[in-house]
């Protein structure tokens, strides 16, 4: 292995991918480096650090002091210790449901929750008008689609009143700040008092709602089935978000839009390898926490591109040089359509551990961002999540055109996510930024229920 590594490495270096040759071979990756004496843990550790001694490309320009922060960072209430609520039973979607209407699964398992709304008048009497119009749908519409989507939808009104209500109502008890806060699902409303944040949460869970049932319920030529059958699924008392929540996930399954879902639990899969090496990593040794990888999606049906390949090439480059203990990439099943097979981060990972011989304990895949600006929020969030030091950059490296549009995005960011998901982001090369997350990037947003 180690001789397919070093020549992989050196023909990269020898391609016009911008590697950055030091002054003389003194400015070289020695295997002393303290960027490289963790090396890569497991069998391959010899390997990689050979590599890093072997050839005469150090990188000595890439250093994080241009991204490192003057104030830690504001984790905005996230407690990565919060144990996070999942539908029960564990499942793919029960996995898009947590994702883009986390309070609604919070309000369903949280006894506390549960009792406030069922013991207000006004919720209750909501939620027996809410169950009676979805079990009586079929009956009272036969198969008339503006009837049926009467029975079920949700008007501006509705959810200003509804919000407002359960917003007082669950003010009263300890839901956002024992769940909703420490989750770090709500980091936009974390400035608000906990009545405001309930009620700014509850209000984007229903509009959302009923954006997703008119985008992916209301066309279905069996909606009167549809209903009926969600009528017969649950047969107990329903809460008063429950029919338009189950119509809507009837609706993304009808459609096979679990994408949000796929592949989950990944701290279980695809990144449990890389997890548990992370808990032996001295972040001191290292001049950046992770090397970034940006899928760029194919626009036919191969599983890579032609440039996402290369875009591995240089962050295998830059990762077997020494400068991060791990790669991370980003990327979800988008180019050439949402349908295709392939998730663009899964692809790089195995296009890496097959070219490189790379560890697969040394990379953590997104395999769901749909853009740019939910690649870096994504990446940002797995920092977080997972544990990762958020005051050390990260190590952003792609070709020249998608490095340019990374350092100039925060007016897209802003426009697309309402935030900018990274502190900072700051030019090393014509091939390589730094980057440090932002808290803001925890908010989940289900305006897109595929990426949320």
């Amino acid at each position: 292995m180690k001789q397919a590594l070093k020549w992989g490495f050196l023909l990269i270096c020898a391609a016009p991918l911008g590697c950055n040759s030091p002054a003389s071979t003194a400015d070289a990756v020695s295997t002393d480096d303290a960027d490289t004496q963790d090396g890569v843990a497991g069998a391959d550790a010899a390997d990689v650090v050979d590599i890093a001694a072997d050839v005469s490309v150090a990188f000595p320009d890439l250093q994080p002091a241009a991204c490192l922060p003057t104030k830690p960072i504001d984790l905005l209430g996230f407690d990565r210790t919060y144990p996070i609520l999942q539908t029960q039973p564990v499942s793919t979607w029960g996995f898009v449901q947590d994702k883009n209407w986390y309070l609604l699964t919070v309000l369903q398992q949280v006894a506390e929750a549960k009792a406030a709304l069922a013991a207000d008048p006004t919720l209750l009497a909501l939620a027996q008008k809410r169950e009676k119009q979805l079990r009586d749908a079929a009956v009272t519409c036969g198969e008339d689609v503006t009837c049926l989507t009467a029975q079920i939808a949700w008007t501006p009104d509705d959810i200003t009143a509804t919000a407002a209500q359960v917003g007082k109502v669950l003010a009263k008890t300890t839901v956002a700040q024992k769940h909703l806060r420490p989750s770090g699902r709500f980091a936009l409303h974390v400035a608000k008092t906990d009545e405001a944040l309930i009620t700014a949460a509850t209000t984007e869970a229903l509009q959302t709602l009923q954006d997703a049932f008119n985008r992916f319920e209301t066309s279905r030529p069996d909606l009167a089935a549809s209903l009926a059958g969600i009528g017969t699924a649950h047969a107990g008392a329903m809460q008063f978000f429950e029919p338009l929540l189950w119509a809507v996930l009837d609706g993304m399954k009808f459609s096979n839009h679990d994408q949000a879902g796929r592949d989950e639990p990944l701290a279980q899969g695809a990144n449990k390898a890389a997890l548990e090496r992370m808990k032996t990593i001295d972040w001191s040794k290292w001049r950046f926490s992770v090397v970034l990888g940006l899928g760029w999606g194919p626009e036919d049906a191969a599983p890579l591109s032609e440039l996402g390949r290369e875009h591995c090439d240089i962050v295998a480059s830059r990762f077997l040089a020494g400068l991060a203990p791990f790669i991370m990439l980003t990327g979800g099943h988008v180019h050439p359509s949402e349908t295709t097979p392939y998730a663009e981060a899964l692809e790089m990972k195995k296009y890496l551990m097959a070219t490189y011989g790379i560890p697969e304990n040394t990379i953590l895949v997104d395999p769901h961002a749909r853009h740019t600006t939910t690649n870096l929020r994504n990446i940002a969030r797995q920092m977080m999540v997972y544990g990762m030091p958020m005051d050390m950059p990260a190590l952003d490296s792609s070709d020249v055109a998608q490095v340019f549009y990374v350092l100039h995005l925060d007016t897209r960011c802003n426009q697309d996510l309402g935030y900018v998901p990274y502190r900072t982001v700051q030019s090393l090369s014509d091939q390589d930024n730094c980057f440090l997350p932002a808290a803001e990037s925890m908010y989940y947003d289900a305006r897109d229920p595929l990426d949320p």
